[in-house]
């Protein structure tokens, strides 16, 4: 297209189709210039003059009015309006070829296509510095692998350091040097070797090199040993050669292959002498005829030997070919009971005695320490039962009792074993005063001179008309008995019966018997004749004799008082005993003196 220097178009001008006259569309990251022939807007102050397709500004205006054959044709342009100059009508312009909205559009595209390149800059930055970090994690890894790999060479053919054999250090060393040096020591120490157990400073045994039925292998410990550091994966090996660092292994030779009887008969067979159970202190004499009638027995410590640490130490010092002395500590074992604790234990529970009539007989007497001397140091255990006629035994001649007075139904009569009531009578005393259970007990039918009413304790073996005395140890150890005649303290013309138990301290507890009246019976107002057949007493039947006055009966109950800091604290009724009445006695002869 062929523009003119005025500022029309010239006449007759005929433009050309222009084949290049629109621009294209740009389709790159970023828009490009248009550099065909459609006009660009100047943002100077003067025309692009002199290049040719470009008109002068002002000039002419593009209109597709006057299109032939696809020309298209230019109207001058009037500025001002010009005189005699008749303008081409305008034709409303397409939205699309809108200069302002087509600006907005590329500056839109513009600001999209800068974020999207800053966002793809931004991930592109992301993406390579994660790779470089992940390529240092890699090149680091592989330096540490590298570094483990050249550290863990250096011992390929070498013990790791803190490893050792028999107190030997192997570290460094080559696997033959180490056997050499293993080897070496054990045959210059082996003849010279030797172990002394002893017992409190006192040899047992020595036990030398010779005498020993073990092997030593220190291929089998040394091949061990060198496991350490060269198995696994290089980290293992790794790990294993820093704790070796931080905690040595030490191995030895000479453990135990096979048989190990010598060691173990050795060690067995001083088991067997040592060992004992514990022995408890124990009352080994009661002898009652003493005032201190005890005699004790010292515990006995039991011991136990526990071989195990020996034989470990023993294996250790055949390993090490160390020489030296062992002293064998066996384990003690505490016994139950102690001497100072029977000393504490036993103590006197009660002391009794009955006075003895000083008109008593010999013969019965004589009868009370019979029975004595089967009772003295009889040893009643914990939960047994005392019997008086089973300890004393049957009262005959044939038992070396003496025939003397003895109540019978009440009446005095003489009999086999007479006195022997007095015995049973203080030994029921001291047995209530001693705390123990009474299980039989049985009162006289009349008073007795040696005891009051409720205090007392007849006994009989006469075969149907039994009567027993019987006591229960209730206590946690045994009672011991001394039982004894003896000359009153108060009185050296007298005799008295005395009974002593002995058992578990009572302390500040004692026991007292009593009894107590409760009630008075009158006696019959009718005598009781009595025929005197053996003319004991007269003889004709006009003689009478009295023998005993009319008598009151009586009830008494008995109890057993408890004090404890000499303050009642308890009180048991034991029993109730009657008394029965008397009437007036008087024998009355059966001969008429006219017969005689």
């Amino acid at each position: 297209m062929v523009y003119s220097s005025s500022s029309g178009m010239q006449r007759g001008y005929v433009p050309q189709k222009d084949t290049g006259s629109y621009p294209r569309q740009n389709t790159g990251c970023y828009p490009r210039q248009n550099t065909g022939g459609y006009p660009r807007q100047n943002t100077g102050g003067s025309p692009a003059a002199g290049y040719p397709g470009y008109p002068q500004p002002g000039t002419f205006r593009q209109t597709p009015s006057n299109q032939n054959n696809g020309n298209m044709q230019y109207a001058p342009l009037v500025r001002g309006g010009t005189r005699g100059f008749a303008p081409a009508p305008e034709q409303p312009k397409a939205a699309t070829n809108n200069p302002s909205r087509k600006r907005t559009a590329m500056i839109l595209t513009l600001v999209v296509v800068s974020l999207a390149a800053m966002a793809g800059a931004f991930l592109g930055i992301k993406y390579m510095i994660d790779k470089n970090k992940d390529e240092e994690a890699i090149r680091t890894r592989q330096k540490q692998k590298a570094s483990i790999q050249r550290e863990l060479s250096r011992y390929d053919d070498l013990y790791f350091p803190g490893i050792f054999v028999d107190g030997i250090d192997l570290g460094g060393y080559t696997r033959e040097q180490a056997r050499n040096m293993v080897i070496s020591q054990i045959r210059q120490r082996s003849d010279a070797w030797h172990v002394t157990l002893t017992y409190q400073g006192m040899e047992v045994v020595t036990i030398k090199a010779s005498m020993l039925g073990m092997s030593s292998n220190p291929d089998e410990v040394l091949e061990k040993a060198w496991a350490l550091g060269h198995t696994g994966t290089d980290e293992e090996r790794y790990d294993t050669m820093l704790r070796l660092r931080e905690e040595h292994c030490y191995e030895y030779t000479a453990q135990p292959a096979g048989d190990t009887s010598v060691i173990d008969g050795i060690l067995a067979e001083i088991k067997r002498q040592m060992d004992r159970a514990p022995a408890d202190a124990t009352v080994s004499e009661f002898r009652a005829d003493l005032n201190d009638p005890f005699t004790f027995s010292d515990e006995l410590y039991g011991l136990n030997l526990n071989t195990e640490p020996l034989k470990s130490r023993l294996y250790q010092m055949v390993s090490t070919l160390e020489n030296g002395t062992v002293e064998i500590v066996p384990d003690r074992i505490e016994p139950s009971v102690r001497r100072a604790d029977l000393e504490r234990i036993y103590a006197k529970r009660s002391s009794v005695y009955t006075r003895i009539d000083s008109h008593s007989p010999d013969n019965r007497n004589d009868n009370i320490r019979l029975a004595f001397s089967k009772i003295n140091g009889y040893v009643l255990q914990p939960g047994k039962t005392f019997s008086f006629n089973k300890v004393v035994g049957n009262r005959s001649t044939k038992n070396g009792f003496k025939t003397a007075v003895e109540y019978v139904y009440g009446e005095h009569v003489e009999g086999v074993g007479g006195g022997v009531c007095q015995a049973s009578t203080t030994i029921y005393q001291a047995a209530i005063r001693a705390g123990l259970t009474i299980t039989e007990r049985h009162a006289h039918s009349d008073s007795v001179s040696y005891a009051d009413y409720g205090t007392d304790a007849t006994v009989s073996d006469t075969k149907g008309h039994e009567k027993n005395l019987k006591f229960v140890n209730n206590t946690d150890y045994p009672i011991y008995i001394k039982a004894e005649v003896i000359t009153d303290p108060s009185n050296k013309k007298r005799l008295i019966a005395k009974v002593t138990l002995y058992g578990e301290d009572l302390g500040e507890t004692r026991y007292d018997l009593i009894s107590e009246l409760t009630e008075t019976i009158l006696p019959p107002i009718e005598p009781q004749y009595i025929k005197d057949k053996n003319k004991e007493y007269v003889i004709f039947t006009d003689e009478q004799k009295v023998v005993a006055q009319a008598k009151e009966g009586y009830v008494y109950k008995s109890y057993r008082v408890t004090y404890v800091n000499d303050r009642e604290t308890a009180r048991e009724y034991l029993y109730t005993d009657t008394y029965n009445p008397k009437p007036e006695k008087i024998y009355v002869g059966i001969y008429s003196r006219e017969n005689n």
